[in-house]
C-alpha cells in the first residue's frame, strides 16, 4: 500500500496488519509501520492507495453488500427525530445516498461520516445530525397529502 500524496517525515509504503470493522463504511486499519499516535498523526489528509492485486478475493462482495446490510435500519435524525427506514443505498460518483422511507414519503440522505453521530449495530439505529433545510419533514408531508388527493 502507498499513502499518497506522501508526507515528508512520514512512511510512504506499509503492510496492513489488521482491519477492524467498526460500521458505516468505518473502519480501524493497523499498519505495519505505524507504531505510535505520532507516527498516524503523520499520514492525517493522505489517502491509502491498494493494488487490486492486495485485496481479498471477497471485497467487491463486500463492498456492494453495504445496501442489503443497511436496509431496515432506522434513521434518527438527534433534532428532528425519527425519519424512517434505510431502504436502499444507492451508489452515487461522490457519496452514497440512504433511499429512506417514512411517514413522509422517500427521502434521499447523503451517506455522508460527518453527519453521523452513532452507529448502533445492535439496534439496527442510524443516528445522524443533519444540517438544517436537508431534511424538511413538514414539506415531504404536505407533497405526500397532495400525491394522495
Amino acid at each position: 500500500m502507498h499513502f499518497v500524496p506522501p508526507t515528508l517525515d512520514g512512511p510512504r509504503k506499509a503492510r496492513v496488519r489488521g482491519v477492524q470493522h467498526l460500521g458505516a463504511g468505518e473502519y480501524a486499519v493497523e499498519f505495519d509501520c505505524v507504531k505510535n499516535r505520532d507516527a498516524a498523526e503523520l499520514l492525517a489528509g493522505s489517502h491509502c492507495l491498494a493494488a487490486r492485486a492486495d485485496l481479498p478475493e471477497d471485497f467487491e462482495d463486500f463492498m456492494h453488500s453495504s445496501a442489503d446490510y443497511l436496509a431496515g435500519f432506522l434513521v434518527v435524525d438527534s433534532t428532528l427525530g425519527a425519519i424512517g427506514t434505510i431502504e436502499d443505498v444507492q451508489e452515487m460518483p461522490t457519496q452514497d445516498l440512504l433511499v429512506v422511507a417514512g411517514e413522509a414519503g422517500e427521502i434521499l440522505i447523503p451517506l455522508v461520516d460527518d453527519f453521523i453521530v452513532e452507529f448502533d449495530d445492535e439496534e439496527r439505529v442510524l443516528t445522524m445530525d443533519l444540517p438544517n433545510g436537508l431534511v424538511d419533514l413538514d414539506a415531504a408531508e404536505d407533497a405526500s397529502a397532495e400525491d394522495d388527493a
